[in-house]
C-alpha cells in the first residue's frame, strides 16, 4: 500500500511540474524538458520491469544492477549515441528532431554549454523555417 500512495503523490507532482513547464518555459525549453521526462520514463518502467522479474532479491542488489546498467556510470553509451547523432547531422543539419535528441543527450552527459548550443541551434531553424513560410 505506501507503494500506491507514493506512485499516486509522484503523478500529482509530475502533473503540477508539466502545468509549471508549460506555463514557464519557451516551446524549446518545453520540448527539451519533455523529451528528458520521456527518457526518464522508459528509464524508470524498465527498471520497474526488471524489478519485477528479480522481485526475490534484495533491493541493495537492485539499486547496484541499476547503477550498474545505466548509462550514467561512465557516460560511455551517452557518447557514443552522441557521436551517432552527429554523424547523421553531418548529413541532414537541418533536422530538428536530431539536434533536439543530442541536445538531451548533452543534458544527461552534464554538458550544459553543449545542451544550450543544440537548443539554440533548433531555435534559430525553427524561426529560419518560420521565415520561409512567410515568404
Amino acid at each position: 500500500m505506501p507503494q500506491n500512495i507514493s506512485l499516486l503523490q509522484l503523478q500529482f507532482l509530475i502533473k503540477r511540474l508539466n502545468l509549471f513547464v508549460e506555463k514557464n518555459f519557451s516551446l524549446t525549453e518545453q520540448r527539451s524538458f519533455f523529451m528528458s521526462i520521456e527518457l526518464v520514463r522508459l528509464k524508470l518502467e524498465q527498471f520497474l520491469n526488471e524489478e519485477k522479474e528479480q522481485s526475490t532479491q534484495e533491493p541493495d542488489e537492485i539499486e547496484t544492477q541499476l547503477f550498474q546498467a545505466s548509462d550514467f556510470q561512465n557516460g560511455t553509451s551517452i557518447m557514443e549515441e552522441i557521436r551517432h547523432i552527429s554523424n547523421q547531422l553531418d548529413q541532414t543539419p537541418f533536422e530538428l528532431s536530431l539536434w533536439q535528441k543530442r541536445a538531451v543527450l548533452w543534458e544527461m552527459k552534464g554538458d550544459q554549454v553543449a545542451m544550450q548550443s543544440d537548443l539554440l541551434r533548433v531555435k534559430i531553424l525553427e524561426q529560419q523555417a518560420l521565415d520561409i513560410q512567410k515568404g
